[in-house]
């Protein structure tokens, strides 16, 4: 109703209006324009106004007509909470807005950033051109080095290999070393046995440092019965030229004459002393035969003993022989020298005056079949094994019986006064016993 009367009040006082300024006329007169405009502007107020009014009208169709004041609260009271609800809406998309604009700054900022970094690698593209076609040069040069470096190697290496495979398998000439006065020889190491001796340490340094005394051993003991054979060999020239009856006694030699033999002479070699002439040499050299006390190459010396029975007599009658000349053909025959069973030996005929046969050496391991060197040192650390397992049991046994004989001490000594040393004898009894069991083992 009050925009229906706001309408009728624009309109009339627009109707005077219109009417005053026909009255008047525009042509000439200024403040006519100004009249003019708030007559336009009176009018699109009172258009807006119409359509307010058509607005209102037609929502208030649209409504239900209000039949009481509590459903008019009611439809207060909703349109509030959907008020609320709309600016609360509202509120919500403001801040979605600004963390929105945020963003939209925060990508502007990383874009122009990544537009000045364009711009500079742009700028520095032509250097980074230029450097990597200078390091690709290079770095095909080094190739081409390293692959002529690798080739040299490789032919270094080869070369290398076929010298050691030669180097091992080459027959190395044996370095003999002469006795003065004496034609025997000892035979050193060869390079090729050194060559196997240091790998072999390489692989296993314990096995290889025994296998390395051993053969030390067996060489210190090669040049003793060098030097055993050597004084026999001057002890038979000694005693060509002197008779029987003026033979001179010593140390180690029992000489007699054997008058029941049909032979001029009769030569007997043995450890004890009997009716015949016997000859036995003590020797620091290893024992060959059982209960033998002659070294290797007695043969050579009886041989020259025995050309004074006869010329014509290879073995003279009355010679009584139980001596084993052969010599150990390895180590493991090394370790068991001195256990040959005793016979009779064939002592060679007699070379002509003044010549010894040649010493029968041991074959040379060199060049040998590797599978026959492993199996050999496989065989040398079994022999070791058991040799030190038994060693070990017997110090066990060793160390039982003294502290056996200890107790059997105390138990005597507090069972017997201490005025009477009949422990201390018995013990100063058993310690020869003693002695000779140590030395045994």
């Amino acid at each position: 109703e009050s925009l229906h009367k706001q309408l009728k009040a624009k309109e009339s006082k627009i109707a005077k209006q219109s009417e005053r300024l026909q009255a008047q006329g525009i042509d000439g007169n200024v403040g006519a324009e100004g009249q003019a405009e708030e007559l336009s502007t009176a009018r699109r107020d009172r258009e807006q106004m119409r359509q307010r009014l058509a607005d209102l009208e037609d929502a208030t169709k649209s409504q239900p007509k209000v039949a009481s004041h509590a459903d008019a609260e009611r439809r207060l009271i909703a349109q509030e909470t959907k008020m609320r609800e709309v600016d609360r809406q509202a509120h919500e998309l403001k801040t979605q807005a600004e963390s929105e604009r945020q963003e939209k700054d925060n990508l502007i900022r990383e874009l122009s950033a990544l537009r000045g970094r364009m711009a500079q690698g742009a700028s520095s593209s032509g250097n980074l051109e230029t450097e990597n076609d200078r390091l690709s040069k290079e770095l095909e040069e080094k190739c081409g080095h390293l692959e002529a470096y690798a080739q040299e190697v490789k032919r270094l290496r080869e070369e290398k290999a076929k010298e050691v495979v030669a180097a091992e398998w080459a027959p190395a000439p044996e370095a003999v070393e002469k006795q003065p006065g004496s034609d025997f020889s000892m035979v050193t190491s060869l390079p090729g046995l050194q060559r196997k001796l240091q790998r072999l340490e390489e692989t296993d340094r314990n096995l290889g440092r025994e296998v390395l005394y051993h053969l030390q051993e067996r060489e210190a003991k090669i040049e003793s019965l060098n030097s055993t054979i050597a004084l026999l060999r001057a002890t038979v020239d000694d005693l060509r030229e002197r008779p029987a009856q003026q033979l001179a006694v010593f140390p180690g030699v029992d000489v007699g004459v054997r008058t029941d033999a049909p032979t001029p002479v009769g030569v007997g070699i043995g450890t004890e002393a009997t009716s015949t002439m016997g000859v036995a040499v003590g020797t620091d050299g290893w024992p060959v035969g059982v209960g033998r006390g002659v070294p290797v190459g007695t043969d050579a010396a009886l041989a020259g003993m025995a050309r004074a029975a006869g010329p014509d007599q290879p073995y003279p009658a009355g010679v009584d022989m139980a001596i084993n000349t052969s010599v150990p053909q390895s180590p493991a025959d090394m370790s068991s020298m001195g256990q040959y069973p005793a016979g009779p030996s064939q002592i060679p005929p007699p070379s002509p005056r003044g010549q010894l046969p040649p010493i029968r050496r041991p074959p040379s391991r060199e060049g040998s079949d590797p599978a026959v060197l492993a199996h050999e040192l496989q065989e040398l650390r079994r022999q070791h094994a058991e040799q030190r397992a038994e060693l070990e049991s017997l110090r066990a046994q060793q160390q039982q019986q003294e502290q056996q004989k200890q107790q059997q001490q105390q138990q005597q000594q507090r069972s017997e006064p201490p005025a009477r040393s009949t422990p201390a004898l018995a013990s100063s009894a058993q310690d020869p016993a003693m002695l000779r069991e140590l030395q045994e083992l």
